[in-house]
């Protein structure tokens, strides 16, 4: 909160799996208030298939929080950047 109230701008990587919590995701977005464009997010998504993710990541149903996540984070407007991944596997995973 301190940095946002001093209008940095804050670049967060991360494996996007605290978003999939509404708890988390709503403390997230009352931290951020109406600074959503000083936040960028940026994260991995290993695969589309779940099976495939949760292989990699060792974490039973990160897939489905990670989505979930993404998409509510999608849906209110933050800047999100998606790496290290095939473009067209991941645009699956939006689409199912």
């Amino acid at each position: 909160k301190y940095l946002l109230d001093l209008e940095f701008k804050i670049h967060l990587l991360t494996n996007s799996d605290g978003f999939g919590n509404d708890d988390f995701l709503n403390k997230f977005v009352n931290v951020v208030g109406n600074n959503k464009h000083q936040i960028f997010i940026t994260t991995t998504i290993h695969s589309y298939l779940k099976e495939n993710y949760e292989s990699q990541t060792l974490v039973k149903d990160s897939y489905d929080r990670v989505i979930k996540g993404l998409k509510s984070l999608n849906k209110l407007g933050f800047n999100l950047s998606i790496i290290e991944c095939n473009f067209m596997s991941v645009r699956r995973a939006f689409t199912l």
